[in-house]
């Protein structure tokens, strides 16, 4: 017992460690705490209503006479929420947690810690973070939605919390453990990477894509057949503590205990999974490097000969290698699918190049982290910030130059627009506009990353994470769409203008070029001063950052 407490106030400790780091990571940290509040509070005032239920007067006269409406609204969407918050949480626990930073099995397995107290005590130390603080909080107020039903409903939804998170915690730890024990090759870790992300996104949008087919007529919706995909849904363990509180409601005993034993019985092979993958871990031999291939001096041999032209092609060789930066190419053509898929409206798919170049630059605002000790060498020899920034912006900004032209004219060609002036207006504007996002993305980034740097992922382990890095990771690149907001103004105001006015909408493309152009300019000026005067700072700060990833 004295071993797992030790290990849950180990995570504390190395939390607050790297709040001391940082004063930013300390304003991530506070505001991940003030959203886990609100959400916490969300729920106890939407639960506190949903006990009324104040929209009774809305719902039909045989669901308002009783609580009927308990079964026919609530118990379906429980089944379907919990399922899809389980799924994303594992999810995202692949994508942008990892493998835990320090608190993972593999870095405690040196101690001679028994494997099950040690795979325990890391569960409880999951179990003690401020996400599962915050659901079982949130779980626990939401009992009151219950409160109609009964005293025993509402102590069941209690125990039901705490299983749900419990459940949460193991698939998702289960699934973090077996990728690091199977994707132990590079390329296939990389490919998942991807595959992950992609997911995620395509996920985020699968409810608008239904909508859009039941309001075209494209999918007729079955309410038998939705009844039965929630039934299937809550026998599995993705929801079947979510159904806990209905079957004590309707008297379904034996199902109830049913559903337990599930719940128990994943949470026990999860831990199971666990305890294999450690084991194996110990025992595997590492994967066996590929001999390098070097033909000729690469990117090194094309570049313009200067010092800009040799950051350049560092960069390119880098990006060419590094899955954690592969998603600027693949955002731009996932957008295009997403908003093409909305055919009733014909130019919704045009505004998918703003949308890519908004996030083409969202690595590069943190390119120096990215790059890690591979900078120090370069500080070393003198290089200007001025070549340095304009060197990495050679690549990005060719990058998005090509990319967003090149996707503006298969979407000409894929919408048949090309026969018409409208279609030639419609990509002059969109993209004047998102090349001039992206122009602006880049300028911004070329500054922010020299002022704001957090820990990244090693290349090598791109699923691992650095102690801390969740916080920062979600807060600054909000901070930096917001400054490319700000910078964006002007377009804005055109853009706004010519729906107002009337005039052509190719000219606020072309602002919207020009905007970005001169964004793009100041950044690599700006960011070429504030890189010379916090060199050191830099230097040290990626020493301190390249130390979190081992």
């Amino acid at each position: 017992m004295n071993r797992l407490l030790t290990i849950v106030r180990l995570r504390w400790a190395l939390t607050f460690a790297t709040l001391h780091r940082s004063v930013w990571q300390v304003v991530g940290f506070v505001i991940g705490l003030m959203f886990g509040a609100g959400v916490v509070v969300g729920t106890g005032v939407v639960a506190w209503f949903a006990g009324i239920p104040f929209f009774r007067g809305l719902l039909p006269a045989d669901l308002a006479a009783n609580d009927a409406w308990m079964t026919a609204i609530m118990q379906p969407t429980m089944v379907v929420v919990g399922a899809m918050v389980t799924v994303s949480t594992a999810l995202a626990q692949i994508l942008v947690i990892g493998e835990g930073g320090t608190m993972n099995l593999r870095n405690f397995a040196i101690y001679g810690i028994p494997d099950r107290t040690l795979n325990l005590g890391l569960t409880l130390s999951t179990l003690c973070g401020v996400p599962s603080i915050v659901g079982m909080l949130s779980l626990t107020l939401w009992s009151m939605a219950y409160r109609r039903a009964g005293g025993l409903v509402v102590l069941t939804q209690i125990v039901a919390g705490v299983l749900a998170i419990v459940t949460i915690a193991s698939i998702a730890k289960m699934l973090v453990a077996l990728v690091g024990t199977l994707m132990r090759s590079k390329r296939s870790s990389n490919a998942l990477y991807v595959i992950v992300t992609l997911l995620i996104v395509v996920a985020a949008q699968l409810p608008n894509m239904f909508a859009q087919s039941m309001a075209s007529g494209r999918f007729e919706f079955s309410a038998s057949g939705f009844s039965s995909a929630v039934g299937w849904l809550a026998w599995t363990p993705l929801s079947a503590a979510f159904q806990l509180p209905f079957d004590v409601l309707a008297g379904r005993w034996v199902a109830l205990l049913v559903r337990m034993v599930i719940l128990l019985v994943t949470i026990a092979a999860c831990y199971e999974v666990g305890l294999w993958c450690l084991r194996r871990d110990r025992v595997a031999a590492p994967p066996a490097a590929a001999g390098a291939r070097v033909k000729g001096a690469g990117a090194f041999g094309w570049m313009p000969d200067s010092r800009s032209g040799a950051i350049s092609a560092r960069v390119l060789t880098h990006l060419r290698h590094d899955p954690r930066q592969s998603m600027i190419l693949i955002m731009p053509i996932l957008f295009v699918v997403i908003f093409g898929i909305r055919t009733e409206l014909p130019g919704f798919i045009w505004q998918s190049l703003i949308w890519g170049g908004l996030f083409m630059s969202i690595t590069e605002s943190n390119g120096l982290a990215y790059d890690g000790r591979g900078f120090t060498m370069q500080a070393q020899v003198g290089v200007p910030g001025r070549d340095d920034r304009l060197g990495r912006v050679r690549v990005y900004g060719v990058i998005a130059t090509v990319y967003l032209g090149v996707l503006g004219l298969v979407i000409l060609v894929v919408t048949g627009s090309a026969a018409s002036v409208s279609g030639w207006q419609s990509l002059m504007t969109f993209l004047g506009a998102g090349l001039g996002t992206a122009y602006v993305g880049l300028g911004v980034a070329e500054v922010i990353s020299c002022l704001f740097l957090y820990p990244v992922a090693s290349i090598d382990r791109p699923f691992s994470s650095p102690q801390g890095r969740a916080l920062a990771q979600g807060f600054m690149p909000f901070l930096y769409m917001l400054i490319m907001l700000v910078m964006l103004v002007p377009t804005g105001v055109v853009a706004i203008m010519s729906l107002v006015v009337g005039f052509p909408g190719w000219i606020a493309g072309l602002v919207g070029l020009a905007n970005g152009l001169l964004v793009l300019a100041v950044g690599v000026w700006l960011g070429g001063r504030v890189m010379d005067r916090r060199l050191p700072s830099i230097v040290a700060t990626l020493q301190s950052l390249a130390s979190l990833q081992k």
